[in-house]
């Protein structure tokens, strides 16, 4: 029996933890303390800080691990890149993760590749600051080690991109400024096996706005016309190349320009919110299932990802007031409910959507269309969830 080390325990990780029991892979939750999912899933429980690479590297040689592997969170990739090349595992190389987990290093790898991508300029220094004004307003301050959106700021004048780019100098001792990129941003899901790449799934976004938008559900096909969903595919893979990404998931995020598809940035572990269980409804396969088995040293086949012709729509279920959960029914309205899952107990809290840590479910349908998917997922969370509201 394989036994695979998976680097957190909540509820992103749930479908991996599912997929080792059908797959008769013995799984091993690497996690803080904490009422976790994964942990009554798991076959065994690792309690370590998966940011600490040495320490979770100390504990796969104890419990003799054939893989390590997470999915739908950054935090603890590098871990996971770390330890597969100290102990010579398939999955991400440990360059290749410190490339995903630090913009500066990405930009620098996609701009030598050649790779299309919004100009940049370095910040390690006060002076470096005049180097802004080259990419015009508005500007994009980042983070270097930030996750996702945080730690983005967009500047719309001289001042505030100054200002933004002091701190995180005097916060982190660099960050990057680049031009703002107008266009339509969408993702893409993929997945490399022994340097082939097995598929390339560019996807729409759903997005609800607070402060900034966020993400809350993605749908399948991407509805930007053929030349858009091709260019997609040829830019994303040109940044898995140039990044070296292999024996993995990526999650990709593009931006639509009038000069064509351009990478924002991209990482090697499947997307969350709901990307997972689209993949699988797209093509037919658990998902989950063929990012551990690749996790172990298998090899899957190309031929199972073949894209079905239907719509597929994953949406994380949220309220816009507090109330309490009465009641969850897991069942289904038809077989075009492909997931259905809640986050939250009967009887429990739930909270105005404020971040999606809120969420209270998630649901995945397919359909003939998008409307139609979209009636389906909203007719199922009414059925299923049973909110009091307050």
């Amino acid at each position: 029996m394989k036994r695979l080390m998976i680097l957190g325990a909540s509820r992103g990780q749930v479908g991996l933890y599912e997929a080792c029991k059908k797959l008769g892979i013995y799984s091993i939750a690497a996690s803080i303390e904490g009422d976790y999912p994964g942990f009554a899933l798991a076959d065994e429980i690792c309690i370590v800080d998966i940011c600490d690479k040495d320490a979770v590297l100390q504990k796969a040689k104890a419990l003799e691990i054939d893989g390590i592997v997470t999915c739908c969170m950054d935090t603890g990739l590098q871990t996971v890149g770390y330890v597969a090349s100290e102990l010579k595992l398939p999955g991400l190389s440990a360059q290749a993760a410190l490339d995903c987990g630090d913009k500066l290093c990405m930009k620098r790898r996609l701009v030598q590749e050649g790779v299309p991508t919004a100009p940049f300029v370095e910040i390690h220094k006060e002076s470096d600051l005049e180097t802004i004004a080259s990419l015009g307003l508005p500007v994009v301050i980042k983070s270097c080690a930030s996750q996702g959106s945080s730690g983005v700021v967009v500047a719309y004048d001289a001042d505030q991109a100054y200002q933004a780019a002091q701190n995180m100098l005097s916060q982190e001792g660099l960050c990057i400024a680049e031009q703002f990129l107008s266009g339509e941003e969408f993702g893409a899901q993929a997945c490399v096996n022994n340097g082939e790449i097995v598929f390339v799934m560019p996807h729409g976004d759903i997005t609800y706005t607070l402060q900034a938008p966020i993400p809350v559900g993605h749908f399948v096909p991407l509805d930007a016309g053929q030349r858009v969903v091709d260019d997609a595919v040829v830019v994303s893979e040109q940044a898995i190349r140039a990044l070296d990404l292999d024996n993995c998931a990526v999650n990709i995020d593009i931006m639509n320009t009038e000069q064509g598809c351009m990478i924002l940035e991209l990482t090697g572990r499947a997307g969350a919110n709901t990307l997972p269980e689209l993949v699988s409804a797209a093509y037919g396969v658990d998902y989950y299932e063929k990012i551990a088995l690749i996790a172990v040293g298998e090899t899957i086949d190309k031929e199972q990802f073949d894209l079905k012709d239907l719509t597929a729509l994953g949406k994380m279920e949220y309220v816009l007031e507090d109330g309490v959960l009465e009641e969850f029914d897991p069942v289904k309205l038809n077989n075009s409910v492909a997931n259905l899952r809640t986050f939250v107990k009967p009887g429990s809290a739930v909270h105005a959507f404020s971040s999606l840590h809120d969420c209270v479910g998630q649901i995945v349908v397919t359909g003939d269309s998008l409307n139609t998917c979209k009636a389906l997922e909203q007719a199922q969370f009414e059925q299923s969830f049973k909110i009091a509201y307050a």
